[in-house]
Order: C-alpha cells, then sequence, then structure tokens
C-alpha cells in the first residue's frame, strides 16, 4: 500500500520497522573496537520514469526519516543510470545483469561527505526497501566505495564500508 498506492500515513510505520534493522547494526558494530558511527544515509535511487510513476522514492522516505532521527547526514549519493523493468518479475541472473552499471556516483553528493580524521572508516547506511537477490545494494554499494576511494580528500586506502538495510527481504 505503502509503495505502489502511495499510503504516506504509513511511512513513519515503514521507518520506525526500519530502525530497528539499524539498531542491530549499531548493536554489532559496538561489539567491535571502533565507535559505532555512519557518516550519511543514502537510499537507492528510482529511475526517473519510475519516479513520475510512483510519485516518490519510498526508499529515500525512510532514509530520510532514520537520518533525521539519528541525527545523521541525509545524502543522495547515487544516480540511476536507466530505467530498467520491474526487478520482481526477474530471475536472479536477470537481476545480476540488469543492475550491473546502472547506477553511478552524484559527485555533489560525495564531496560533501566529511570525517573527523583522514584514516577513519568510511561507513555508509544504504536504504532500500526490498532485498531479493542483493544485486542492486550490490552494484549500489560498488559504486559509492569506488567514488569515496576516488575523493581528492580520502586517501586511496581509506576503508570504506557500505551497510545494506532493507526493509523487506522477499
Amino acid at each position: 500500500m505503502y509503495k505502489y498506492r502511495g499510503s504516506e500515513k504509513l511511512e513513519a510505520v515503514m521507518a520506525a520497522m526500519a530502525a530497528f534493522g539499524y539498531e542491530r547494526i549499531l548493536t554489532e558494530l559496538r561489539t567491535g573496537t571502533d565507535a559505532a558511527s555512519f557518516v550519511a544515509v543514502t537510499a537507492v535511487p528510482l529511475a526517473a520514469e519510475r519516479l513520475a510513476e510512483r510519485g516518490f522514492n519510498q526508499a529515500e522516505r525512510m532514509a530520510r526519516t532514520l537520518a533525521g532521527w539519528y541525527s545523521l547526514p541525509y545524502r543522495p549519493l547515487l544516480k540511476r543510470n536507466r530505467h530498467t523493468e520491474k526487478q520482481s518479475l526477474k530471475s536472479r541472473r536477470g537481476r545480476l545483469e540488469d543492475m550491473r552499471g546502472n547506477f553511478s556516483p552524484n559527485p555533489a553528493a560525495f564531496s560533501m561527505l566529511t570525517s573527523s580524521q583522514p584514516d577513519e572508516t568510511c561507513r555508509i547506511l544504504l536504504v532500500d526497501d526490498v532485498y531479493t537477490t542483493g544485486s542492486t545494494l550490490q552494484e549500489c554499494a560498488r559504486s559509492i566505495r569506488l567514488a569515496v576511494a576516488s575523493q581528492p580528500a580520502n586517501a586511496q586506502d581509506r576503508r570504506v564500508e557500505v551497510y545494506g538495510l532493507a526493509w523487506a527481504r522477499s
């Protein structure tokens, strides 16, 4: 109802459910030696055609809400390069092939990523609504890692970690 019919009253509920997943990620990170922190939250972008069809990007709205709740910056780090048919209608192989090369960095958003220490891990939370094969999150993460590493202010050996957070698994 939220994704296809635009029932915006469900937005806070969806974000609250995603927040539970975010809290689990933080708990796992805190068991390590470094502080659990993210430099930014971003979302899987929609193609212009899909955005026009739906009127909003449900993943972006969840990501923005989460970012606000946790006082993290939201950054639109990616853009979708081409429109694809709905992934739910494809096989695993079709999804993997369809997503390859479909995302590229939004340079203006990457230039705003900051870190207090140059050698600090650049940790980014990537939000999507549904995880099926992981092909979308995997391709987005690849684009993000390459873009962060290529920023002039970042050392080439700077560690980049992208954590995927999906509302549902199908």
